[in-house]
This record gives structure tokens, C-alpha cells and sequence, in this order.
């Protein structure tokens, strides 16, 4: 619902800074965004917070976070427990709003943490707190539980550390509440050159490897149907490309199977095909939507999206599975 506001270049961003709104609420340093020291923001925060319960209370999978990160201990601003007891009051007008409009929903979060040359970031008193039905965990270095202190990997660094995740679980599980760990550090911050490389390698590997078994189908298609041609469409990068193109015309025995692939299959090409092509069997993707364009027939398997809204204009020659 709400959020730490983290910087002062984050902070000039938000509409509840005073500089940024027509009533100059929010006359506080973005240390104190999340604290009771400005009254009239904390008015504005609560209804906010009203608004979007009003908006979404209706329907039945919503649960509502507090507060993202909530954190404080900067010298001179708002400490752990100001934060804790914004928050209180921050769930006191959330419960409040569902019980008017008598649509109860859970309520989620965390305490507050402390900055520090090595943030802390406690959680006991998340689970003694009526302020959280569902303990929020993300999961970060020194955190703390129990009596022990829990390493599970610098935020966004690709560090998540599963040894340390598994005995916070462990060490949590008895207690009377779910936890989430709604973030987790297997990414990398920013989308850095780093995290960009392994990735793509992990995603062309996989594409490689499932366009083989789509090249292996097809072979079975026209094997038990002989005198038949097929056409097989993809893409594909790199150095991937030619061993990809080797072992689909491996599989398909030379059966005039035409490949399109490089990523750069020109829109001439593609509608040529359809033009002399019976029918077109694809996933929800580009193309089915090329098809729009042919009097080819299509069968378009969808997952989740729906067909009323990204199925061919024709529906007249398609047909969405």
C-alpha cells in the first residue's frame, strides 16, 4: 500500500511531498515519510489507504501490505519504533475501512528494520504484532530471529543463499503465521550487464532445446502423413542458430521443411507461406497475429490471455483453443 522512500532522489518524486502538491502536505524529510511526525501527511496517508480498500476490498484474493521495506534509525529522524507506531496506525485505519465495508481481508508486513553500516533487520516482533496477519520477509543479510541471525544473501545480487532461507523457514514455522518472501536476491539490481548475459544464455539454451522438440513432432506428423509438407517457424540467435537449423532438417528427414530463423524473418516472407499454406497451428504469439492478414486457417492454443482480446481479427477462419 505504502513504501520506504528509500533516498532523497526517490523522495522528490512523490506525490506527497509538499514541493509536489497543491496543499504542500508532506513538509518532512523522506527519513520521516513513513512516521506520526507530520499529522496532516498521516491524514492523507490514511486516505489513500481508504480508497484503494474501497476500490478493491470486493474481490476475494486480495491480501494488503502496510508498508514496503519500512525502516528507520537515521540520526535525528524517525527511529524503528516511530515507524512501527506509524504503522500501527496505518493498520488501525485499514482494519477500520474493511469493517465498515465488511469486507475483512489479511493484512501483511514486517517491522521495521534499522540502517546502520549493516542494516538489521529483526523479526520477532513481526510475529508478536496484531498489526500482521501474514509476516513479509525479504530475504537479506542479517536477519534476525529467535535468537539467531539468519544470512541469506545481499539484496538484488544474485546471492540468494538457500541454506539460510531454509533454516529461517525452518525456524519460523511453528509460529501461528504464514510468512511470504515476496522478493528474493536470485536477480540482479538494474538489469546490470551481468545478470542480462546468464540470463540470455539460460533462455537460449532452453529455446534451443524446446524448438529440438518441436522439430521432433513435426518429423512424427509427417512421417504418418506421407506426401504431406510442413513449414516450421521460429527464431532463434547467435551461435544456436546453425546447429538449430542442422537437427530440424535432421528430424524432418528433408521433407521440404523451410525454416525461418535469425529473429529476422521478413513480413513479405511470413505471408507468403500462409498465402500458399492450408493451415496454421501456433501458440498465442506473432504468428497468429500475421495470419490476420491471409485467408489461412489457424488454430491458436492460448494460455492465459484470452482470444476475445488478442485472437485474430478473422474469426471466421480461426479458431482459439
Amino acid at each position: 500500500m505504502l513504501s520506504n522512500t528509500y533516498v532523497g532522489d526517490i523522495w522528490e518524486l512523490n506525490p506527497l511531498r509538499a514541493e509536489n502538491n497543491l496543499q504542500h502536505v508532506g513538509a518532512v524529510d523522506w527519513q520521516d515519510y513513513i512516521s506520526l511526525k507530520n499529522q496532516e501527511l498521516v491524514k492523507r496517508q490514511s486516505r489513500y489507504l481508504r480508497k484503494i480498500i474501497e476500490e478493491t476490498s470486493g474481490y476475494d484474493n486480495v491480501y494488503y501490505e502496510i508498508c514496503n521495506e519500512p525502516g528507520g534509525g537515521f540520526a535525528g529522524h524517525a527511529s524503528p519504533a516511530d515507524v512501527d507506531a506509524w504503522q500501527s496506525e496505518m493498520a488501525r485505519v485499514m482494519r477500520e475501512e474493511m469493517k465498515r465495508l465488511n469486507k475483512p481481508h489479511l493484512l501483511s508486513g514486517q517491522q521495521a528494520f534499522t540502517y546502520g553500516g549493516n542494516n538489521s533487520f529483526p523479526m520477532d516482533a513481526t510475529f508478536e504484532s496484531n498489526n500482521f496477519d501474514i509476516a513479509n520477509d525479504h530475504p537479506l543479510p542479517n536477519t534476525q530471529f529467535d535468537g539467531k541471525v539468519f544470512q541469506m544473501g545481499n539484496f538484488m545480487s544474485k546471492e540468494l543463499t538457500l541454506e539460510g532461507v531454509r533454516d529461517f523457514c525452518r525456524a519460523t514455522y511453528a509460529r501461528p503465521k504464514p510468512v511470504s518472501l515476496d522478493e528474493d536476491n536470485t536477480a540482479s539490481i538494474y538489469r546490470d550487464l551481468t545478470g542480462d548475459v546468464y540470463k540470455r544464455q539460460a533462455l537460449d539454451r532452453t529455446h534451443l532445446d524446446l524448438r529440438v522438440y518441436q522439430a521432433g513432432g513435426a518429423n512424427d506428423l509427417l512421417h504418418d502423413h506421407p506426401g504431406r509438407t510442413g513449414e516450421l517457424i521460429g527464431s532463434g540467435s547467435g551461435r544456436d542458430v546453425d546447429g538449430l537449423l542442422d537437427a530440424i532438417l535432421k528430424l524432418l528427414e528433408l521433407q521440404r521443411a523451410v525454416v525461418h530463423g535469425r529473429g529476422q524473418a521478413e513480413e513479405m516472407c511470413i505471408r507468403d507461406s500462409y498465402n500458399i499454406s492450408a493451415v496454421l497451428v501456433t501458440n498465442d504469439s506473432g504468428p497468429a497475429h500475421f495470419s490476420a492478414i491471409t485467408p489461412i486457417r489457424s488454430i491458436v492454443l492460448f494460455g492465459p490471455e484470452t482470444p476475445r482480446l488478442y485472437g485474430s481479427c478473422l474469426l471466421y477462419t480461426s479458431r482459439c483453443v
